[in-house]
């Protein structure tokens, strides 16, 4: 869990609401930063998700069985099989407004 605040907030008040998780699993950071981590959180995944769909094609070039491809890789523990399902392209609402929403705050700053 991620908590950001302002700098001068009291932000034990927060904290205290989620004494049911433990301490260890909340990082404690910047406004700007823990809205950041989760725009970039969702881009990697829904990278992931078209990465895994790029290579279903090649694979049916290759006559080659996407999901023994993905066995392989999600066997790499630095890779794993989360979102590693083919399918027809990433939904919902979050990925496609964060994916936007990061490459609005780049162009803002003059980043390409």
């Amino acid at each position: 869990m991620i908590i950001g605040s302002r700098q001068g907030d009291n932000i034990d008040n927060l904290v205290g609401l989620y004494g049911y998780v433990d301490n260890s699993k909340i990082i404690l950071t910047n406004q700007h930063s823990s809205e950041l981590s989760k725009l970039v959180a969702n881009c990697f995944l829904a990278q992931r998700v078209s990465s895994i769909n790029s290579i279903a094609i090649l694979c049916e070039e290759y006559e080659a069985d996407v999901k023994e491809v993905r066995k392989c890789i999600a066997a790499d523990s630095r890779i794993g099989d989360k979102f590693l399902m083919s399918s027809v392209g990433f939904g919902g609402s979050c990925f496609k407004k964060d994916i936007l929403a990061l490459i609005y705050l780049a162009e803002m700053k003059g980043l390409t």
